[in-house]
């Protein structure tokens, strides 16, 4: 079975006090992976904020979150986090942040179909990224077969803009708070070579 994204949600918060909630517009199927991924932002920590743990309220059992910390101070750092084999229903997720004050965080909830959870899932792509004052470009080797690749990109994006070939799933231009702006998109590939986004 190939796999696919059966639904997304895009989200955007101002202000959030600690936690992020989150749900669907339409049912989860069962046996489905979710995947939720966010770039946040808080006016009082200069080591940015991170995703602690996800919980929803069909019990789904989330895996530890993944967090990708910005080399800078004040920068916005990203993190998501996976939940595979779920339950059928419409759960909301509660994302709990390590900063309890003015969050701004945005980003997208994922439900995808034909994950083959015996077999593993990759939760990150690891590899190499320049910047400069225009532009950031990460490539990563996929080690299996038959993947979904979400790029989620924050930072003091004046217009966000989604990579040539990649579905656009959040383009937000700097709208939280007016300090972050956030880019997520997603695609399939059938095969195990690497993938860049810029």
């Amino acid at each position: 079975m190939a796999i696919a994204v059966r639904q997304v949600k895009p989200f955007t918060v101002s202000g959030e006090d600690g936690t992020v909630t989150v749900s669907f517009d339409s049912s989860v199927a069962a046996g489905s992976t979710l995947v939720v991924v966010a770039g946040a932002y808080s006016d009082i920590a200069t080591d940015g904020t991170r995703l602690t743990s996800v919980s929803d309220t069909s019990s789904n059992t989330w895996e530890s979150p993944t967090n990708v910390r910005a080399v800078e101070s004040w920068v916005p750092n990203v993190f998501g986090a996976v939940a595979q084999n779920v339950a059928s229903g419409s759960p909301t997720l509660t994302l709990n942040l390590s900063i309890a004050s003015g969050n701004r965080v945005s980003g997208a909830l994922f439900e995808v179909s034909g994950c083959v959870t015996s077999s593993g899932i990759d939760k990150t792509v690891t590899g190499t990224s320049t910047t400069s004052s225009i532009s950031t470009s990460a490539t990563g080797t996929l080690t299996q077969a038959n993947n979904l690749v979400i790029l989620c990109a924050a930072g003091w994006f004046g217009e966000p803009s989604n990579p040539s070939g990649w579905v656009s799933d959040l383009t937000q231009t700097n709208g939280v708070g007016g300090y972050l702006g956030c880019q997520v998109s997603h695609k399939t590939t059938s095969t195990t070579s690497s993938v860049t986004g810029t």
